[in-house]
């Protein structure tokens, strides 16, 4: 049985950083930027990645392919790559919503009660019964519906 050698997967950090941006519709429609590493080295990248790239909206259906021979050669050149398509990708976490923060409710009165935040039913019946009141002091009562049987209809007509 002959025995194969099995490939050796080394995980060196990168020597260089390199973002693919879309600029928009109009052609060129990328440019590649970097962070760090050898500017030979970049701008070698970018000739590769440009000739591959060049006319290619992010929506061709050659796009894909072509993005992932760049991926490719960015992995064989130890190149740290990212790509900012304008848009969120697919299995990439959308941007999560900014946090809302919900201010206390101010206290109404010094009980121990509400100084704990504690919102009994007796606390809500009471602040109910204060929104009732008018401003002379006198509760705001509202009329009673008339019935549908009330004793005047019920009378004989006269």
């Amino acid at each position: 049985m002959a025995h194969y050698p099995t490939e050796v997967v080394e995980n060196l950090p990168p020597v260089a950083h390199a973002r693919i941006v879309y600029v928009g519709p109009t052609a060129p429609h990328w440019e590649v930027h970097s962070d760090f590493g050898d500017g030979r080295l970049i701008d070698e990248f970018r000739t590769r990645a440009m000739a591959r790239l060049l006319l290619l909206p992010p929506f061709d259906p050659q796009f894909r392919r072509n993005r992932e021979r760049c991926v490719r050669d960015a992995e064989r050149e130890r190149i740290l790559l990212e790509w900012d398509l304008g848009y969120p990708e697919e299995g990439e976490p959308a941007a999560a919503p900014p946090p809302v923060t919900v201010a206390p409710a101010p206290v109404a009165s010094g009980t121990a009660a509400d100084q704990t935040g504690d919102d009994t039913a007796a606390d809500q019946t009471a602040s109910s019964a204060a929104a009732d009141q008018t401003a002379d002091g006198t509760a705001d009562v509202a009329p009673a519906p008339p019935s549908a049987e009330s004793p005047e209809d019920d009378a004989p007509a006269g």
